[in-house]
């Protein structure tokens, strides 16, 4: 999970893969236009990253991150 800070409030989303072009991150969110859809962002856009598990944090195969083509950024607000 990402955590971005933004004017009026955070926003959290779940990071699924990196995009092949751009490198950026892919990541799903809810609540933009009130849909769900991918967004692709900078790792430096994000205040912190967070895991759920067992451990501290991942184990390290879970960095290699898949390699996604043809992702489209949904055009929406994040409010």
């Amino acid at each position: 999970m990402a955590i971005k800070a933004r004017q009026g409030g955070g926003h959290v989303c779940f990071v699924v893969g990196r995009d092949e072009k751009t490198r950026k991150l892919v990541c799903i969110g809810g609540n933009q236009s009130n849909m769900v859809c991918y967004a692709l962002y900078a790792e430096s856009d994000f205040q912190e990253f967070r895991w759920y598990g067992l451990t501290g944090s991942p184990a390290q195969h879970r960095y290699d991150l898949p390699i996604m083509t043809g992702v489209t950024a949904t055009k929406v607000s994040e409010a």
